[in-house]
């Protein structure tokens, strides 16, 4: 009868590792419009892009502009990169 428990635990613990697993990557997959780098991983390293090119306005061009205005408002600023911070991985 232990056994039993011991399988039906173990069966368990395996669905939620997997359904963990599935969650965590539709999220990282749903959220890429946070990673300016485009690296695969949203960190401090995205928010600090986007702070660098909001602390160099003369380095402002429609690419940029397209690529750090992630909450589309057609304005790049400080909420663009709290949003960054606010979904890192």
């Amino acid at each position: 009868m232990n056994k039993k428990y011991i399988l039906i635990g173990m069966i368990t613990l395996l669905l939620l590792a997997v359904s963990v697993q599935a969650v965590t990557k539709q999220n990282s997959q749903g959220n890429r419009i946070y990673d300016v780098n485009r690296d695969g991983v949203i960190n401090y390293r995205d928010a600090g892009k986007c702070w660098v090119y909001l602390s160099h306005p003369e380095d402002h061009n429609v690419y940029g502009d397209l690529l750090y205005d992630v909450n589309i408002d057609g304005v790049v600023d400080d909420d663009d990169m709290l949003l960054i911070w606010q979904f890192r991985d």
